[in-house]
């Protein structure tokens, strides 16, 4: 009987909150890139890969108890990182306490056996850290966070970091800014101070009063719809229409771009590391071909990289002990998000000794472009232009569509052209 009231009583002050969300207000205040960065991150469950149905944050302060094995530095980090999100003036704040009976968030330090002997949570052995939360009605009332023995402390530093943030209410990751501390990939950030100003923006946002608790995704999705990435059919076919989009290019998309009926891409800033033993003119070659395509993208910005490994993008190596007939292989890994994306190709160049350069720089072109996709590589491609490709990146296809929803904007697309011709 109780449960049944209190969903009651939630339900009832849902509707309230609903018809007062000041969408216009979060539009006016907030550029578009910060809104959506927003949806995806605080909507989205890592690590479950699916969608948050409301809006969970802290209404009290969070009293946090440190337990397990931890040393002086980390301990002294953990107090840096606290000052420095409490300096963001949010409507909560984070305090350290000795007392397990006043915490309502626990900080463990230790292996993931024990985290989950104490705490009844399974971690995967890949996990550096993780961030869990229980709350109700959209009000986060107990939170866990767990730091594993793995790494050193400049690593476990971005892991401290990271945790301590999304526990604030932000479980989602995204590969939008490859700087930020929500980036799928892993992330460098070892002080509050070098994360980008969008993640203070995200904090901020998500305490802002006009961010009720409890606030639906789909209430937010609709008040918001027009600023949000997600698929809107009338604002996509309004740009094929102002662009003129050829319905041939479209059907190559559909053709090509679609791996397991879901539609991937690249970020649009994406490094190139070459990985292995290579040739000085080896590596002349791939800086010529990533300068050439770099002035042919319009939306494309591909780093070429040498001194730096990140962990996704494209990863291009030479093995000329297979190489037989010049040809190239070609891996692609998808990851999962709000908004998911292509997260690495691998590129394999199995140049024979006789080619020259032109042929080597066309074979290189043609690869690259091929794990840009999201396209399988396929010898048909055979006169590829590049126009395709900005369409392919354009924010108006959004990532993730599914194959038919981008057969059925086709249609649609095609049946008001020949509205229009009438």
């Amino acid at each position: 009987m109780k449960q049944y009231l209190l969903i009651t009583f939630f339900f009832i002050l849902s509707c309230k909150n609903e018809l007062d969300f000041n969408s216009e207000k979060l539009i006016k205040d907030y550029k578009a890139e910060t809104l959506n960065y927003f949806y995806e991150t605080v909507f989205y469950q890592d690590g479950l890969n699916e969608k948050v149905e409301i809006l969970t944050k802290w209404r009290r302060n969070i009293r946090l108890s440190l337990h397990g094995d931890y040393t002086i530095e980390e301990v002294s980090f953990v107090k840096e990182v606290i000052k420095q999100i409490n300096a963001l003036n949010i409507s909560v704040k984070i305090e350290l306490t000795k007392l397990v009976k006043n915490s309502n968030c626990i900080l463990f330090f230790g292996d993931r056996l024990s985290f989950k002997n104490r705490y009844n949570y399974q971690v995967n052995k890949e996990t550096e850290g993780i961030a869990i939360t229980k709350s109700n009605g959209g009000e986060i009332y107990k939170g866990y966070i767990g730091i594993f023995k793995d790494s050193n402390l400049i690593q476990k530093k971005t892991v401290i970091l990271e945790e301590i943030v999304q526990v604030l209410g932000i479980q989602g990751d995204s590969f939008s800014f490859r700087n930020s501390l929500f980036y799928e990939a892993k992330n460098k950030n070892t002080s509050f101070s070098s994360i980008p100003d969008i993640d203070k923006k995200i904090i901020k946002l998500l305490y802002n009063e006009d961010l009720y608790f409890g606030l639906k995704r789909e209430v937010f999705e609709n008040k918001l719809d027009k600023v949000l990435y997600k698929v809107n059919v009338n604002k996509t076919i309004n740009y094929f229409l102002k662009n003129k989009i050829n319905v041939k290019d479209l059907n190559f998309i559909k053709n090509y771009c679609f791996v397991n009926n879901r539609f991937f891409r690249f970020s649009n800033k994406i490094p190139i590391t070459v990985k292995g033993e290579y040739k000085k003119e080896d590596e002349l070659l791939i800086k010529f071909v990533v300068k050439k395509l770099n002035k042919e993208f319009k939306k494309l910005q591909i780093n070429f990289n040498l001194s730096e490994s990140f962990s996704d993008g494209i990863f291009v190596s030479f093995d000329e002990s297979k190489a037989k007939n010049g040809q190239t292989a070609i891996k692609v890994y998808d990851r999962e998000a709000m908004y998911p994306k292509r997260w690495k190709s691998k590129v394999v160049f199995n140049f024979e000794k006789r080619m020259s350069d032109d042929e080597k720089v066309n074979s290189m072109k043609k690869a690259i472009i091929n794990s840009l996709g999201p396209f399988w590589y396929d010898k048909s491609i055979l006169n590829f232009r590049f126009e395709i490709l900005d369409l392919i990146y354009n924010k108006h296809i959004p990532d993730g569509i599914s194959k038919q929803d981008f057969i059925d904007i086709i249609e649609m697309y095609k049946s008001t052209l020949n509205k229009k011709r009438q």
